[in-house]
């Protein structure tokens, strides 16, 4: 895939600023993408690529709300840190998911670790379900799950399991909006006080 542009030129960051729908009307019919994505929805489901093409499609302008998003939420990030020993380094992060979102975290783990200055590892979400040995076996640890619908039924037993266990772990989720994942992200948010959802 091409940078975004018809020229073949990086996207200005005025074009990333703003709407996803603007984004994606400028991905021309010069590029293969930008042909995909004119296609009608029905063909696009027929064939398979309906939701994803745009999501990955979309991804230089969400990721700038995303950060926003992280930024302004700040003092609440830098306390889950802190209670998971983070910043004085006598903790560790797991980062989990499963597909699309344990490869998130297998893409983050080194250079948070090399940031961070702790011990970072990205695990596939079943594995800490059967194996939950391969936890940190010492001092504190947050696991932080990536869950792209937050509502798999496997993202929400590692969860469930974690929270029955060790006391030494804390619970990062991110997520869709919370108003996408409202049971999920309330039972975590008054009924978990170890786990975090953004």
């Amino acid at each position: 895939m091409s940078s975004g542009t018809s020229s073949g030129r990086a996207p200005s960051a005025d074009r990333l600023r703003g709407s996803v729908d603007d984004w994606l009307s400028g991905l021309g019919p010069t590029q293969e993408i930008g042909r995909l994505l004119a296609r009608p929805a029905k063909e696009q489901q027929v064939q398979g690529y309906a939701h994803t093409l745009r999501e990955i499609a979309q991804q230089p302008v969400t990721w700038l709300g995303t950060a926003a998003a992280v930024a302004g939420d700040r003092a609440r990030l830098d306390e889950v840190l802190a209670r998971a020993g983070i910043y004085t380094r006598t903790g560790s992060l797991v980062l989990t998911g499963s597909g699309s979102s344990l490869y998130a975290g297998e893409c983050i783990a080194l250079p948070l670790q090399s940031a961070l200055k702790v011990p970072a590892q990205a695990l596939p979400a079943g594995l800490l379900l059967t194996h939950p040995e391969c936890l940190p076996p010492t001092g504190p640890y947050l696991v932080v799950s990536f869950a792209r619908s937050g509502n798999s039924p496997e993202s929400r037993a590692v969860l469930d399991s974690l929270l029955e266990g060790d006391e030494r772990g804390r619970h990062l989720i991110i997520t869709r909006p919370p108003r996408a994942t409202p049971g999920w992200t309330r039972s975590c948010s008054t009924r978990r006080p170890r786990t975090r959802a953004w």
